[in-house]
């Protein structure tokens, strides 16, 4: 456990870079917004926000803030997107991230979020929800997660917090009617099943338990979560992911908040914490999958070399670009979100003296020391 605290410290260090107070994606990869922010966080998240030069970082993040409140990476193009998402949908997950570090700091943006005013109309927000495609609720999910984050962020700074939680309320109506009673997730239909609802669950229930709302269907949410669990108690595959992982530590640790059958849960969640804990790379981080030398998982990483697969680019952009099975900031990240959760949900020896972020956004846990 000392190991593991150690390693992962000189990680964060390496990847901090002093002049501009940014961080990189990997240790040989390019500074850019999102990367920083997932610094801060995780600095955040083990307490060790005095690993960084607060003023520097601040200022760093604050710069890439456009006039309307949105954020937008100096570096970013529309042509370096390689995946599905959209240019609004990177400029929603920069805001989402650049707030969220930017409190975490204890500061705020330069620009006020009026962004955010257009969604304060009933009309809007209704046309903004019809035009989501909820059979692919995993993608959806996530620009779920950022407005109704947005909504939570105004409301703690006092801004239209009235019309900020009526539209919250409008978006929980729309859930709920949504909601399977089969699973307790959302979604499905043609390539988009099980697994793909469930891990966009995941950016949801954290929202009900801040607003003080339990969610249907509990019993069903933890069986259809557990039946996605792997030998090795990873998820999606054999090796994981650190995003889908997490996803599926997540819900079950709300669901136990909630009074889901308790010794079940965390017999699954002792599975992903042994796994993830022998995870950590020499430099102190962690990949984004975990191989093994199972060989069906050797011949998976055979074959995706071949055909020149063992790379992913985060959001699709590529200049947060990562070998899945080499440690990168966003991974490190989720696992210790992992690893705090499972310590967390089982009251075991903790790595780090955790801190809770306070508003329901990526380091809202389950319990711990708010700040």
């Amino acid at each position: 456990m000392i190991d593991l605290a150690h390693n992962l410290k000189k990680f964060i260090i390496h990847l901090y870079d002093n002049e501009s107070g940014g961080f990189r994606f990997t240790p040989t990869g390019n500074i850019s917004l999102l990367s920083t922010c997932f610094g801060v966080q995780l600095c955040y998240l083990i307490n060790k926000l005095d690993l960084i030069d607060r003023e520097r970082t601040v200022a760093y993040i604050r710069n890439q803030q456009l006039t309307n409140g949105e954020f937008l990476n100096h570096q970013f193009t529309a042509r370096d997107l390689r995946g599905r998402q959209t240019e609004q949908y990177i400029k929603w997950q920069f805001t989402f991230f650049s707030l969220t570090a930017l409190d975490m700091l204890g500061e705020a943006p330069s620009h006020d979020i009026s962004f955010l005013d257009d969604y304060l109309s009933e009309i809007n927000l209704k046309k903004w929800l019809s035009d989501r495609d909820f059979i692919d609720f995993w993608y959806i999910s996530n620009e779920i997660m950022f407005l109704l984050f947005f909504f939570s962020y105004a409301i703690k700074s006092d801004r239209n917090s009235e019309q900020c939680m009526e539209s919250v309320n409008a978006i929980f109506t729309c859930l709920e009617a949504k909601q399977r009673r089969d699973d307790g997730f959302w979604g499905g239909g043609e390539g988009a099943g099980l697994a793909n609802r469930m891990f966009g669950a995941a950016h949801i229930f954290l929202f009900y338990k801040f607003f003080d709302r339990k969610p249907s269907y509990i019993d069903e949410i933890v069986e259809n979560t557990i039946s996605l669990q792997m030998s090795n108690g990873l998820y999606g595959s054999y090796q994981g992911g650190a995003c889908e992982d997490y996803d599926g530590v997540e819900i079950l640790g709300r669901m136990m908040s909630w009074g889901g059958e308790h010794e079940r849960i965390w017999l699954a969640m002792e599975k992903s914490y042994h796994t993830l804990l022998k995870a950590q790379n020499g430099n102190g981080g962690f990949p984004y999958q975990i191989s093994s030398a199972r060989p069906g998982v050797m011949l998976k990483r055979i074959a995706e070399k071949v055909r020149g697969e063992e790379t992913y680019l985060y959001s699709g952009w590529n200049k947060m670009e990562s070998n899945k099975y080499s440690p990168d900031l966003w991974a490190t990240y989720f696992r210790m979100l992992s690893i705090a959760t499972i310590e967390i949900s089982g009251n075991l020896p903790r790595q780090f003296p955790y801190v809770s972020y306070t508003l329901p956004a990526w380091g809202y846990l389950m319990t711990g020391t708010e700040s």
